[in-house]
């Protein structure tokens, strides 16, 4: 089958990692990178993936050769460029978040439903093998009934950054949260797929190390509907550090990786449903599978092959969450109620 041709928005970090994940797999030509301000290596990715660079995401939305589009810009653009797309008829995979408020997600997913087309969402991590044995151990009853959750995926990978980078930056159209655009958006992805609906959120933020008003600590609690709590905690100013732990009422889970996801280091899964023993598994995690089975799913998705991990209301309840954190750091904590 011919593959999907698509343009990639922004050639940035993760932008970098979706042009080599989209070479992986026979079902995807990246065929442009549109960029208004492309970084200094931008050819040597053209010379090696074969695509050619333009400037204007319009002129690209108007090319009749470019079937889809794979969103790796800054935040705030991922609304208006969505609806874009779909209006010019193209597929749409957006990197998370999808926007910064829960309507604007409903707003994004009802544009695709009214267009026949299923949205994509960067959250990759749900592809990863030792994630979705995490995840079929807490839905499997082996640790019992799911009592909380806590997560802590702190890096450092943004504190070179320029100053007035927008992954550093707590402008709240862009990235706001310290880390949780960057990591916690992902661990509160998963507390939605095994918990469901989330009830309230409280969240703080603080500067620690970072020159204000740039955040490089955030934790949030969220509460959800059926009784599970979960809490997210990072630093972006420390090494990487990732720990997903589950706890039951017969048992835990924990999954613990030894460095980033585009670093294919190994991931840890240990159990313990009797005091004082545990078993655990290594596996092997690479993002450049991770990311192509995300992308994979998503084309087989809008051929009508495959029915596409994300629902609606899953991606539109872990925005607003996104956006309910926002609030409550910039009350004080208070609670948010959803």
């Amino acid at each position: 089958m011919k593959p999907m041709t698509v343009a990639v928005a922004g050639y940035g970090w993760w932008g970098k990692q979706l042009v080599k994940s989209a070479s992986l797999t026979p079902k995807l030509k990246v065929a442009v990178v549109v960029d208004p301000k492309p970084p200094a290596d931008i050819q040597d990715g053209s010379n090696q993936f074969g695509f050619r660079v333009e400037s204007d995401f319009d002129k690209v939305l108007a090319d009749k050769t470019i079937d889809g589009v794979i969103l790796a810009s800054p935040n705030a653009f991922h609304l208006p460029q969505t609806l874009a797309a779909f209006e010019a008829g193209k597929y749409v995979f957006c990197e998370k978040p999808l926007t910064m408020t829960g309507d604007g997600a409903k707003v994004m997913l009802d544009a695709a439903k009214a267009a026949g087309k299923v949205l994509g969402i960067g959250h990759e991590l749900r592809y990863l093998e030792p994630v979705e044995a995490l995840i079929d151990t807490i839905k499997n009853g082996t640790i019992g009934r799911l009592l909380s959750m806590e997560v802590n995926r702190s890096h450092d990978t943004f504190r070179t950054l320029p100053k007035d980078n927008w992954r550093k930056n707590p402008d709240p159209t862009m990235s706001p949260g310290g880390l949780y655009t960057g990591t916690g958006i992902h661990q509160t992805d998963i507390f939605c797929l095994i918990a469901g609906e989330p009830a309230e959120v409280r969240a703080e933020t603080d500067t620690l190390v970072y020159d204000p008003p740039a955040e490089d600590y955030v934790r949030v609690k969220v509460l959800f509907k059926n009784g599970v709590h979960a809490m997210y905690s990072a630093l972006s100013c420390t090494p990487y550090y990732s720990r997903f732990t589950a706890f039951g009422d017969k048992g835990w889970v924990e999954l613990v990786a030894e460095g980033a996801i585009d670093k294919n280091k190994p991931m840890h899964l240990t159990v313990s449903t009797v005091p004082g023993e545990r078993s655990t598994r290594v596996f092997s995690a690479t993002a450049d599978n991770s990311v192509k089975d995300n992308l994979d799913a998503w084309v087989d998705a809008n051929r009508g092959q495959g029915t596409y991990r994300f629902t609606p209301q899953q991606m539109i309840d872990n925005t607003r969450i996104f956006e309910a954190l926002v609030k409550s750091s910039r009350g004080g904590g208070v609670p948010v109620k959803l």
